[in-house]
Order: structure tokens, then C-alpha cells, then sequence
């Protein structure tokens, strides 16, 4: 996972709905935002998977002579 902005931006939310869950009128704005970061970071991290992904070839096959002793 990529510690990106919006990385940061989800771990402060779900700290927050850690702590104040049942105290603050803001849950449900914050359990939105929570569900909007997640998915953003999760978009982020398929993009940079997809991107850095090695092209896969497969091996070249090499022959050698047997040689009797």
C-alpha cells in the first residue's frame, strides 16, 4: 500500500470513527468518508500494481550436446 495523501487521509477518519464513534453527530459523514477513502487508496494501489508489474517471458530453452566420457 501506497502512503499516499489519501492514505494518510483514511487512517486519520478511521482513527477518528475509532475513538468518537458513538459521541459525534459527524459519524455518518465520517463512515462516507471512510468509505470513499478506502476506495480511492484501493484504486491507487491497483493502478501502481498494473504499472510496476514485470512483463512475464517465459525462458528461452537452451540445448546441450551430451558428450560420452
Amino acid at each position: 500500500m501506497t502512503e499516499s495523501r489519501e492514505w494518510l487521509l483514511l487512517n486519520a477518519v478511521e482513527c477518528w470513527l475509532h475513538h468518537y464513534t458513538n459521541v459525534g453527530k459527524f459519524t455518518d459523514q465520517y463512515i462516507k468518508l471512510r468509505d470513499e477513502f478506502r476506495l480511492k487508496v484501493q484504486q491507487t494501489d491497483e493502478a501502481e500494481d498494473l504499472k510496476d508489474a514485470p512483463i512475464e517471458t517465459p525462458p528461452k530453452r537452451t540445448t546441450r550436446k551430451r558428450t560420452s566420457t
